[in-house]
């Protein structure tokens, strides 16, 4: 169950023109489709040597519960994505092109990322960036390998796997896409550049992604997957350290080995981290409509949040006292997020849910239930 990075490395590109033709693609049994199959089939069909008979005009009535399990991986994952979405906005503001603003709404939740460009600290998060350069020995292994799997990091905590919950797969698939589809217009609006296109010292160790810096895609995915499977995955006695806990601080690491890496500064993780778990309580309080926990006014209404990255950079950098922004990410994940999603009732869907959505969330309490 290895999902890769949607930003740095796209595997649409196949999917959109080639079909993989995996079990789920083909209507009938057998092999992959070849012209040597498709001659053989031809002459099989001749043999026959069948009259033409009269068949019914009704259509087949085809069972609902089949009726997304026979669909291909692509087409699945398209609808999947599309419902997820659905009733969720973003907008996205660069009219003032030195304080860019995007705005996810759903309702009455908001969250808004400002990136305001004059006087912000960039040596401060530079610095910080080319102290890490020093420390970076024993990440290389990880760095290189999330650059294209962060999954099988996430799932060190949680006893799922492609083979005990393929639907579950289907669904964190869907996801994460999902959350690429938001992240990188996103990103696109900030246009923010790498660490190295301001300075020279800063080397990077991997091929620098040419899109935006801000927010990070990495830490958006990861806290974002991180607080989905800790929502639907069981929790059984027997594993040591599952907790949400340990997902949150395996997705901070996987956020804070980019800056090891030398393509993000610490800002771009925070941002991401909290993008992330903004994304993840929103789609599964869509899908299996528990609770969901975001911060109030006064008078117990839903108050907008707000990510100025100059003013949160600022308030963590000290000159006389370099902050660590790394162990700050860590604090950050250490506590409980801004925005939460809570279960009811071991996944239990209400019946204002409909469609592909349904259909999944079921699918997935049932799997889980047996892992």
């Amino acid at each position: 169950m290895s999902i890769a990075n949607k930003s740095n490395k796209s595997n649409k590109s196949n999917k959109s023109n080639k079909s993989s033709f995996d079990a789920n693609e083909l209507a009938h049994l057998g092999d992959d489709n070849s012209a040597f199959l498709s001659d053989a089939l031809d002459t099989s069909a001749a043999s026959l040597n069948d009259a033409w008979y009269t068949v019914d005009n009704e259509l087949p009535k085809p069972v609902a519960q089949n009726q997304y399990r026979r669909l291909n991986d692509r087409h699945r994952n398209h609808l999947l994505v599309k419902a997820l979405l659905a009733g969720l906005s973003y907008t996205l503001d660069t009219t003032n092109t030195n304080a860019p603003k995007a705005v996810i709404n759903s309702g009455s939740q908001k969250l808004s990322l400002i990136f305001t460009k004059p006087d912000f600290p960039w040596n401060a998060q530079l610095k910080d960036l080319h102290a890490r350069r020093w420390h970076r020995d024993d990440r290389i292994a990880e760095i290189v390998l999330q650059q294209e799997d962060i999954l099988s990091f996430l799932g060190t905590a949680v006893p799922i796997s492609q083979q005990t919950a393929p639907w579950t797969a289907v669904l964190l698939d869907a996801i994460h896409d999902a959350i690429f589809e938001i992240e990188i217009e996103i990103k696109h609006a900030f246009s923010i550049p790498r660490p190295n296109m301001f300075s020279r010292q800063i080397t990077p160790i991997i091929q620098t992604p040419a899109h935006s810096s801000f927010p990070s895609g990495h830490a958006t995915e990861a806290f974002g997957l991180a607080a989905v499977i800790n929502a639907i995955s069981p929790k059984p006695d027997y594993v040591s350290g599952s907790s949400p806990l340990a997902l949150r601080k395996l997705a901070a690491r996987i956020a804070d080995n980019r800056s090891f890496a030398g393509v993000h500064i610490p800002i771009d993780n925070h941002a991401g981290a909290i993008l992330g778990d903004v994304l993840a309580a929103l789609m599964l309080e869509k899908l299996f409509q528990g609770t969901l926990y975001w911060p109030v006014d006064d008078n117990h209404r839903p108050r907008d949040l707000v990510f100025d990255a100059k003013e949160f950079a600022k308030g963590e950098q000290d000159d006389d006292d370099r902050a660590n922004l790394k162990s700050d990410l860590i604090e950050y994940a250490w506590h409980e997020a801004p925005v939460r999603y809570e279960p009811v009732d071991d996944l239990t869907t209400k019946n204002k849910l409909s469609g592909i959505l349904a259909w999944i969330a079921g699918e997935v309490k049932e799997e889980l239930g047996k892992v």
